[in-house]
């Protein structure tokens, strides 16, 4: 890059929470198109990921979603840039309170990556595909998100996964939010398997769907 001001600013944007061009380009007084090859330069190079919804095709999707893609970097621009001036003015018991209070939904993002990364190397009845996220334009009201869903290899199966990082988990009431996911009509035509991706161990197993714990998804990642 021959500067590296305009990508500092695209990234700490990103870090403050604007995951969409338009978002960014606002905020930066600028065009959209004249950050294209800006955010291509920063993709290239590893720093952000573009994000698009499970079954969209990613060359004409409008839904697209901008992500720092190393996790130093983006713990860096979500609390350290924020926060850079009162750092410097010694704030940093203070600073450290609220990064606590923010840190477990913070994680949460990072485990929801970590488990969609983990998908092809599980041990499942069928081998799938890389996982993705799925989510409702914003036209649709309310809006609706799925963690992970991942196509099997085959092509016969879907994998609709939820995932929740908690000390305590509501194991019934998140098996009810799957069950209600995937009754949309997305999925109309495809076999589905089903997970849920917590923090801690299961004590319940329930029927027909497939737990998994931080030991399962790190092992599949290794």
């Amino acid at each position: 890059m021959r500067t590296s001001v305009q990508a500092y600013s695209i990234l700490a944007l990103i870090g403050m929470g604007c995951h969409r061009i338009s978002e960014i380009a606002a905020r930066l007084n600028k065009p959209a198109t004249q950050l294209t090859r800006q955010f291509q330069n920063l993709s290239d190079l590893g720093y952000i990921t573009r994000e698009t919804p499970f079954g969209v095709s990613e060359k004409t999707s409008k839904q697209s979603l901008y992500k720092i893609a190393d996790p130093f970097f983006n713990f860096y621009f979500s609390f350290i840039i924020p926060n850079k001036s009162r750092l410097q003015f010694g704030f940093v018991d203070q600073i450290w309170k609220e990064i606590n209070e923010k840190f477990p939904f913070y994680f949460s993002t990072v485990w929801e990556e970590l488990c969609r990364q983990s998908v092809p190397m599980l041990n499942l009845p069928v081998q799938f595909n890389p996982s993705k996220r799925w989510w409702a334009g914003r036209e649709k009201k309310p809006s609706t998100e799925i963690d992970i869903i991942a196509e099997s290899t085959d092509r016969e199966y879907l994998l609709i996964g939820e995932a929740k990082w908690s000390d305590k988990t509501n194991l019934g009431e998140l098996v009810n939010k799957l069950n209600e996911k995937c009754k949309n009509d997305l999925f109309k035509n495809k076999k589905i398997i089903k997970a849920i991706f917590i923090k801690n161990p299961a004590t319940e197993k329930p029927d027909n769907i497939y737990i998994f714990s931080p030991s399962d998804v790190i092992t599949a990642l290794k």
